[in-house]
C-alpha cells in the first residue's frame, strides 16, 4: 500500500498523499481491505475445498456450485 501511496504522490504531488506518508507507521492503521461479499466467499469456499486436497480447478468448480 505505502508504494502505490508513494507512487501517487510522485506523480500528482497529492498533499494528501504526503501527508498520509509522513507517518506511514501510524496511519497504514486506518486503512482496511474491502471486499465484495459474494468474492469473498467464493475465496472461502476455494480455500476449504483445497483443504482437503482438491485441485485448484475442482475448488473453483466447487465454489461456482455452492
Amino acid at each position: 500500500m505505502e508504494k502505490l501511496i508513494s507512487s501517487h504522490n510522485q506523480m500528482t504531488g497529492s498533499t494528501l498523499a504526503e501527508e498520509i506518508l509522513s507517518d506511514w507507521m501510524r496511519n497504514k492503521k486506518k486503512f482496511v481491505k474491502v471486499m465484495p461479499k459474494d468474492y469473498k466467499r467464493v475465496l472461502e469456499v476455494i480455500k476449504a475445498a483445497q483443504s482437503t486436497g482438491m485441485a485448484e480447478e475442482n475448488a473453483i468448480m466447487e465454489a461456482m456450485n455452492d
